[in-house]
């Protein structure tokens, strides 16, 4: 580890994790035309930021208030709860729980935090003496971050939504934005 935190970081946060919060809206925005994305029950555009901003409010004043991270997990999961992320792969969509690809996503990230804590790249203080692994409770913080990061990239993608029987492609779209 370099002596100094302050040459590569400012405060107790290195400089490359800002690389790798972009680097996640990056991920979101390729793989969402590469896997020609489409969803099925997707909520109104409006709510869905209306959500990511005190998600994001939340990211800063909980060090000063309470944290409503659970408040904000439970909103998310009455407002995507129905949601289906349509994918495709070769030639063929298939679907899973948007909820559930979102939460795929955050583990991920979480185990590349703690590989990168054991190689003592990234040390958080209660890791000083000892490698230990990194709290459950920062999973909720990735997967808050994916649902920001997703919904930012959905304001400068088209949500396709997927035509049931009972509902027209054009009044779905009027209604997502």
């Amino acid at each position: 580890m370099w002596d100094s935190p302050d040459i590569f970081g400012i405060g107790n946060a290195p400089l490359f994790t800002g690389f790798m919060y972009s680097a996640v809206g990056s991920y979101i925005a390729r793989v969402w035309k590469i896997f020609e994305f489409e969803y099925s029950h997707y909520p109104f555009k409006p709510v869905t930021v209306f959500l990511v901003l005190l998600i994001y409010i939340n990211f800063f004043t909980h060090h000063y208030t309470w944290d409503f991270r659970w408040a904000l997990l439970a909103g998310t999961i009455v407002i995507f709860l129905r949601t289906n992320i349509y994918f495709k792969v070769i030639e063929r969509h298939r679907h899973m729980p948007l909820l559930l690809g979102w939460f795929l996503v955050a583990l991920f990230i979480w185990f590349a935090e703690n590989i990168a804590n054991f190689a003592n790249i990234w040390i958080y203080p209660n890791q000083s003496g000892q490698w230990e692994m990194v709290s459950f409770a920062k999973l909720s913080s990735w997967y808050l971050l994916m649902l920001l990061s997703f919904v930012l990239v959905s304001l400068v993608n088209t949500v396709k939504v997927r035509v049931s029987d009972s509902t027209s492609l054009a009044g779905r779209r009027r209604l997502t934005g």
